[in-house]
């Protein structure tokens, strides 16, 4: 009788999600109630006392268009206002992004979701949605293993924030899961593909012989190109066979089985504004063109009638299969009858045609690939990757594969493993305690300080620079600075993300004050701020004064308007009680 692991991996993705268990000798990708390995990251609220999840929800998007959410993923952890939720508009989702500042959560402008449930508008956090999806897949995994499942370790893109991290983090606790670690997808994926061995562990899908997949002897540059449906991740991995001596991102935590592909992460970027849904909106408003020029309809404007919207999301599901489509043939075609009231929409579309289309979205790959190999410490060029590992569902697209072989000529498109499950592996893996991944800080973080020629624009200090790795226990930067100005009392700490020299062209993370300091002359006393980088990537910040007992931290959580634990708790018991009525796929 196989021994599962009591922690599951799960892949909380924008599009779809998958979760998958270590039994002891090998990763099992659990298979729904339809039999599918992967789930739509689908929400849907027919009335006040059901939720459906999954692709019951899917199914219910046409005939309750107005209750259904999905993509939510691209707003979780995100302030109303910041770039990606102004792109929502663009995406054309059913649902209204509004302010939790105007509803009935204490946040600091976080964005939440209005639909319309029974007649009425009732608001959502993105995190009650995901929280939805995680309980669906919990449930999933308990029916296959035969016991409760409490704890899971749940991937993220690697180039989410702090804010975004921590918003995920709850979205498990509302679930009713203990999450043991929060892990970035490309290292995820690469650990499923760099550990599996043929001989001692595998998956049903994805039983590959370690070194047929990557053709390592000795040490490989492998470039991780996660392209999911609502983010782009590019992180480049340096692997390393026939060796006992692990790396610091690939630690053993028992003995290590044949064939260990120790690996460390060299590097990451990424766009968290580009994904499959982008192409999919692209589509969309392509065909809603051709709709309206031969029927005089216009659809667009889905906000003023439920059959608009009714109509939008047929259309919406059709342009994600003819994507899929366009994959493996050259031609498709799109016919939706009575797409809207007795008018039916017939179209075809070439490969070339949806390249053409879609173009401009598929070049905007190669920065973030450029990006990632500047990252590398002492530079890194093209020809100096072995390998490019492909994960995601969009890169499945042969323009994409084609962009990314002119940037490494003669350089393999590693495809041998199904892009979609990689990522749970990997997380099941983690989760299994046969292994510790070790990742890196995205971006750097720094602090304001002084402009001494122009006060009103203060500098950036970068007190971790990106790319930094994260040892097991944390990691841990202190910088010291000086008062900035004779009897200066206090001192403004903010924080930021990013490596631009001007402070307010980064992302503001929080700030607090160190008050009460004694009046002594400029830079006669020194303040210390410490920066600590978790196992998750969760960013605390202390600062003292030397010589002083003053001393005053924050956790970024704090200042960015996360839900409180009594919200947390309220929403706890919600999701209990949906879980009671929950409509599951059948």
């Amino acid at each position: 009788m196989a021994h599962y692991c009591d922690t599951v991996g799960i892949d909380l993705g924008t599009t779809r999600s998958c979760v998958a268990v270590w039994d002891g000798t090998q990763v099992h990708v659990i298979a729904n109630e339809s039999g599918d390995n992967t789930t739509p990251s689908w929400v849907c609220y027919p009335d006040l006392k059901q939720r459906r999840v999954g692709k019951a929800a899917e199914r219910a998007g046409t005939k309750y268009a107005s209750s259904v959410i999905y993509h939510s993923k691209r707003l979780i952890g995100c302030r109303y206002g910041e770039k990606v939720i102004q792109d929502a508009a663009n995406l054309r989702w059913p649902f209204r992004v509004v302010d939790q500042v105007v509803t009935f959560l204490q946040g600091d402008g976080g964005a939440a979701i209005q639909i319309t449930v029974a007649g009425q508008p009732k608001i959502v956090t993105p995190e009650e949605v995901g929280a939805g999806i995680l309980s669906y897949l919990k449930k999933v995994a308990e029916e296959f293993i035969g016991r409760p499942v409490k704890k899971a370790v749940i991937t993220v893109p690697a180039y989410f924030n702090d804010s975004q991290r921590q918003a995920t983090r709850d979205a498990g606790r509302i679930a009713g899961l203990e999450v043991k670690r929060i892990i970035n997808e490309p290292t995820a994926a690469a650990l499923a593909f760099g550990v599996l061995d043929s001989h001692s562990m595998g998956t049903k899908n994805l039983l590959v012989d370690c070194c047929r997949v990557f053709d390592v002897v000795g040490e490989r540059n492998v470039q991780v190109f996660d392209f999911g449906g609502g983010t782009l991740d590019v992180t480049i991995m340096q692997i390393e066979a026939n060796s006992m001596n692990f790396l610091v991102s690939c630690r053993p935590r028992s003995p290590a089985p044949a064939h260990c592909l120790p690996c460390q992460v060299r590097a990451t970027d990424g766009d968290t504004r580009l994904g499959g849904e982008d192409i999919d909106a692209r589509l969309v408003d392509h065909f809603l063109d051709v709709f309206q020029k031969h029927t005089g309809v216009d659809l667009g404007n889905a906000k003023e009638s439920d059959k608009k919207k009714k109509a939008l999301a047929k259309l919406r599901a059709a342009a994600a299969q003819l994507k899929i489509d366009l994959s493996r043939m050259t031609e498709s075609d799109i016919c939706l009858d009575e797409l809207y009231q007795d008018e039916t929409l017939e179209a075809k579309m070439t490969r070339d045609e949806f390249e053409s289309l879609v173009g401009d979205l598929l070049e905007r790959v190669r920065l973030p690939v450029m990006r990632a190999l500047e990252k590398v410490h002492g530079g890194m060029k093209a020809e100096d990757i072995d390998q490019v590992l492909l994960v995601g569902g969009s890169s499945r697209i042969p323009k994409v594969q084609q962009i990314l072989q002119e940037m490494f000529p003669n350089k393999e498109l590693c495809r041998r493993i199904n892009p979609d499950e990689a990522i749970a592996v990997g997380a099941a893996m983690d989760g299994s305690h046969q292994y510790q991944m070790v990742d890196v800080v995205p971006r750097a973080l720094g602090v304001a300080t002084a402009n001494h020629e122009d006060p009103s624009r203060q500098f950036t200090t970068i007190i971790i620079p990106a790319c930094s790795p994260i040892p097991e226990g944390g990691l841990i930067v202190t910088s010291s600075f000086g008062t900035s100005r004779d009897n200066q009392t206090g001192a403004d700490i903010e924080i930021c993300e990013g490596e631009e020299r001007y402070f307010d062209e980064n992302t503001h993370l929080g700030e607090f004050e160190l008050s009460g300091l004694p009046q002594r002359g400029r830079g006669e006393i020194t303040i210390n701020v410490t920066m600590s980088v978790d196992k998750d990537g969760i960013l605390t910040v202390t600062g003292t004064a030397e010589g002083t007992d003053i001393k005053k931290d924050i956790s970024v959580r704090a200042n960015k308007g996360r839900m409180s634990e009594d919200t947390i708790r309220r929403l706890q018991t919600e999701n209990e009680e949906y879980e009671k009525y929950n409509t599951r796929d059948p």
